[in-house]
């Protein structure tokens, strides 16, 4: 995801440089020639994902983990969909970067626009294993324990992306859907089946722990292969979207993902488990759409773009307090998701410290992202899902402010480095 603005000065065709207010930022979009609510919808469905991201992060480290949150069989409908809501921020985010990379290559020449993109996806990845990684996630310099997040399968796809913008421009769109079916036909084919291990595969397309040194181990989350198809996606897609008036194409994708979603899993392809129904009427609905996301097999890209694509349709004309604040949050992406990991985290440690005495399993070990979220912790551990819900609107709110403060600052301030955070 890109962030870019910039006032456009009188020069000649020969060139294609920008003038002194020129700047590169991380996931935003503001183009002249694009009508303005359609620019603005994407803060807007940003902003709202995001809050979306933090209901996630703040149960990861407050929640009651002692049942799993999609297990069919164990679960609650309100403990479901408190984890099954938030799978739509990645896909979106995603496919945004891919829209936002497309309303730049309009701008850039396509020398500029590879090496930005090979730029900014290495930043993401070393910001990711350093900063966010020693401060955000783990609260600590053990490098036994790294992972491959969504900021590595973003970075990942922008590098792979600034191929894909070379390729002409009637193949992009044909080239992203074979992309997005690519692991599941591979699935099928008994050569790959058993031939295709080791950690080359497991960071391009099937995620899972890689102990690259005896006790250090890099757990992929992301894989470059499934999360780059919906970039490409996004950028191919990005001049129907962002130019068309008529919010009916949107409708007519979200529908077009939705119907197919719904015949490959009655018939049980595109996911590693097939529905099954249940005594319980509601365990067979929620079983429904409980599709697996590491990695992201096609049935959850289908259904999660299917919303996302109608969320776009329905909000692109919505206006006014709701549509401000959310818009503010979309236009900090990176700030916020930085800031409010931290923020989480700090705070579940500061009210484990005052309950317990000691809170170690948040600082110690694998915390979040391993088999056993936040191993080690006191089997009580855990507060009520409305404690972890207000603690969300909490965490929304302090942070709204340093947001709109970053997003003038970032719009003000010349500074080389600001503009890649």
């Amino acid at each position: 995801m890109i962030q870019y603005e910039y006032t456009l000065c009188r020069i000649p065709k020969s060139t294609s440089s920008f003038c002194a207010r020129g700047k590169y930022l991380l996931l935003s979009n503001q183009m002249p020639e694009q009508p303005t609510n359609r620019v603005e919808i994407i803060d807007v469905v940003r902003g709202l994902v995001m809050v979306l991201m933090t209901l996630d992060h703040t149960r990861d480290y407050f929640g009651n983990h002692d049942i799993d949150a999609l297990d069919v069989s164990a679960t609650t409908p309100a403990l479901f969909f408190s984890r099954w809501v938030t799978h739509l921020c990645a896909p979106a985010f995603v496919f945004l970067a891919g829209s936002s990379v497309s309303m730049l290559s309009r701008k850039l020449d396509s020398g500029h626009l590879t090496n930005f993109l090979i730029g900014r996806g290495l930043i993401l990845i070393v910001f990711e294993q350093t900063l966010l990684r020693c401060f955000g996630w783990y609260f600590n310099f053990d490098y036994h324990y790294m992972s491959a997040n969504v900021l590595f399968g973003i970075g990942g796809s922008l590098i792979l992306l600034s191929l894909f913008t070379r390729f002409p421009e009637r193949f992009q769109l044909p080239f992203s859907l074979l992309v997005i079916l690519l692991p599941t036909f591979l699935t099928v084919v008994p050569y790959f089946t058993t031939h295709a291990t080791g950690a080359f595969w497991q960071i391009v397309l099937l995620g899972g722990n890689i102990e690259f040194l005896p006790g250090y181990n890099f757990y992929v989350s992301y894989p470059l292969i499934p999360w780059f198809g919906i970039m490409s996606l996004g950028y191919s897609l990005a001049g129907q979207f962002l130019q068309s008036q008529n919010s009916a194409i949107w409708i007519y994708w979200s529908l077009s993902f939705l119907v197919l979603f719904i015949v490959m899993r009655f018939i049980g392809l595109g996911n590693p488990v097939a529905w099954q129904q249940h005594e319980i009427t509601w365990r067979s609905a929620i079983d429904f759409i409980n599709l697996e996301k590491y990695p992201p097999s096609l049935l959850f890209t289908l259904l999660t773009l299917s919303i996302a694509f109608l969320m776009f349709g329905l909000l692109s004309s919505v206006t006014g307090s709701a549509a401000k604040f959310f818009g503010i949050l979309g236009k900090a992406p990176l700030f916020y998701y930085a800031t409010h990991i931290t923020l989480i985290h700090l705070t579940a440690l500061v009210v484990a410290l005052i309950r317990y005495g000691h809170a170690e399993w948040l600082y110690v070990g694998p915390g979040i992202f391993w088999d056993v979220t936040l191993p080690g912790h006191p089997v009580d551990y855990g507060l009520p899902l409305p404690v972890v819900y207000g603690i969300t609107v909490l965490v929304v709110i302090s942070l709204y402010p340093a947001c709109r403060w970053y997003s003038v600052l970032k719009g003000s301030n010349s500074n080389t480095w600001l503009k890649y955070f």
